[in-house]
């Protein structure tokens, strides 16, 4: 009995260990198997322009943590 469930156990532990590790790895094994399709590169401009954007989102209001802006 603790034989079979201990392979069962096993097996099962196998199988998702196998499979996360598969998901993590989702994009070198892809570009490993299919090395003739090209990732795409991100421009340069794309990222500055992205940043500038998370920045002034960032950015702290005049009116200070927690207060309501007044009219």
């Amino acid at each position: 009995m603790h034989t079979w469930t201990g392979l069962t156990v096993d097996w099962v532990l196998f199988f998702v260990f196998v499979t996360g590790t598969a998901g993590y790895f989702q994009l070198q094994i892809t570009r490993w198997m299919q090395p003739e399709r090209t990732v795409p590169h991100v421009q340069r401009h794309d990222l500055d322009a992205q940043l500038s954007l998370l920045l002034r989102a960032l950015k702290p209001s005049r009116h200070g943590a927690g207060a309501a802006p007044t009219s």
